[in-house]
């Protein structure tokens, strides 16, 4: 099994990196790993046996991904816990949540109505916090509509 590749550096030694460059790098990395780490990983799971389930684990992983990004962005940023997240994401209730998964196909701050309460609950008035708790609140109804 070859090793993987290591990635190239974002900028030069010792130059601070910007947010972006710093992304683009963790996606070449990623994307750089040797494919029988993934067929190793892959092997640790059910196999996918059609395409429309392929379409779903596709979007399972990037809910999963957005959802573990934005948790750790709300905790890191803002102080916010996943255990608060978790409980501030039971009292919306499904007329909220209908008109959020209305907004799925909308930037960010068009959907910060809807989780407006969520954000007061957990002390959100920052919009840049509150565009972070639109994807993790969106990312729960793509991984309940999934379910498991």
């Amino acid at each position: 099994m070859a090793a993987p590749a290591a990635p190239a550096p974002a900028s030069a030694p010792g130059a601070a990196a910007g947010p972006l460059a710093i992304g683009r790098c963790v996606w070449r990395a990623v994307d750089a790993i040797d494919s029988s780490l993934l067929d190793v990983a892959r092997g640790q799971c059910p196999p996918v046996t059609s395409k429309a389930q392929a379409d779903e684990v596709a979007a399972g992983w990037t809910a999963t991904i957005i959802t573990a990004w934005s948790a750790a962005q709300l905790k890191s940023r803002y102080g916010v816990s996943e255990a608060a997240l978790q409980t501030s994401w039971r009292h919306v209730g499904p007329a909220a949540r209908q008109a959020l998964a209305a907004d799925m196909v909308k930037p960010p701050e068009a959907a910060r109505p809807e989780i407006a309460a969520q954000a007061r609950e957990l002390g959100l008035v920052d919009p840049a916090a509150q565009d972070l708790l639109v994807f993790w609140s969106m990312t729960q109804l793509k991984l309940a509509a999934l379910g498991d």
